[in-house]
């Protein structure tokens, strides 16, 4: 396999002054070296700036391609247009985006590297070990993820795919590595969702037809704490959050399918739950009128209570 490749890997970071060395030396110890360090630190305001800094100081020499670097915001930008500005920033053909908190292992970029080039894909997926640090320093792990079920997914064709993920979100992003490509041709994160950068994209990326891949292989140790950027997505903005996925999540299926079908009925069908959801969220009564919509049309295609294809 060519290594010939520039990867960029970036690390979004906020206050993230106890776990980050641990991820930037995981970083520097992959068996693939051709990589591009950038952190970007969202205005902390501990110590994780300078720990950076004294880090990539004394570093450098082990990430070889390019000269790692920080990018510090100069105010609280949220997480999906830091991310955003550091992929601008970067020269690699690759993203690889790993949080602040979470660690690669050692052959997290080539596995997810040779999985893309081998499957012709814009974006590759792993396994995460989920795991926290007990008052010892020791990692504990907390479940294993069903691969089963995983890998059902992938088998699953285009429109089929669509269709799961806008019922859940089953792709996990700290196990992704993407085309940068795809972000030239989706625009990138969605900077409406301040905290949550991963289910809008893969919406995005799916209805554009982005091919998705995935290898059974533990790739990352996904840290769980209190303190982590998955933790505390929803925390404050979840009604906000979930208020606009909803939206998103009618408006995608409804562009999505009117593409792709031929009867009437279903055609109708469709624009009545957009025009009824749309309602829901336009005035104050506009929950009643929603399922009075819903109740009256027998032939519904989109129903956000269904349960997703597969479950434990």
């Amino acid at each position: 396999m060519s290594k010939s490749e520039l990867i960029s890997v970036i690390v979004p970071a906020y206050n993230s002054e106890s776990t980050i060395i641990e991820t930037l030396e995981s970083i520097a110890n992959q068996t693939y070296k051709n990589i591009e360090l950038i952190v970007c630190s969202d205005k902390s305001t501990d110590k994780t700036d300078e720990i950076v800094q004294n880090w990539i100081n004394s570093k450098t020499n082990r990430v070889e391609a390019n000269h790692p670097r920080l990018l510090c915001q100069a105010s609280n930008i949220g997480l999906t247009r830091n991310l955003n500005e550091a992929i601008k920033l970067s020269q690699g053909d690759w993203i690889k985006i790993i949080a602040a908190d979470d660690i690669l292992m050692p052959e997290c970029i080539e596995i997810l590297y040779k999985e893309c080039k081998e499957n012709q894909a814009d974006i590759a997926f792993g396994n995460v070990i989920r795991f926290s640090t007990n008052e010892s320093g020791d990692r504990e792990t907390h479940g294993d993820q069903d691969k089963n079920i995983i890998a059902r997914y992938f088998t699953l064709d285009r429109d089929e795919f669509f269709k799961e993920l806008v019922r859940k979100c089953f792709l996990q992003a700290p196990a992704a590595m993407i085309s940068k490509q795809v972000f030239f041709e989706t625009g990138g994160f969605d900077e409406r969702y301040r905290l949550m950068e991963d289910w809008p994209f893969w919406l995005k990326c799916s209805k554009l037809g982005k091919k998705f891949s995935y290898i059974d292989k533990e790739v990352v140790w996904y840290r769980i704490h209190s303190k982590s950027i998955s933790t505390i997505k929803y925390r404050g903005i979840k009604n906000q959050i979930l208020n606009q996925i909803s939206i998103d999540r009618i408006n995608f299926d409804y562009d999505y399918r009117l593409k792709h079908i031929e009867s009437t009925l279903e055609r109708i069908n469709i624009i009545n739950l957009y025009l009824a959801s749309r309602v829901r969220n336009s005035w104050i009564g506009g929950t009643y009128l929603y399922y009075i919509m819903r109740m009256a049309n027998p032939l519904t295609l989109i129903n956000m209570f269904t349960k997703p294809r597969f479950n434990k």
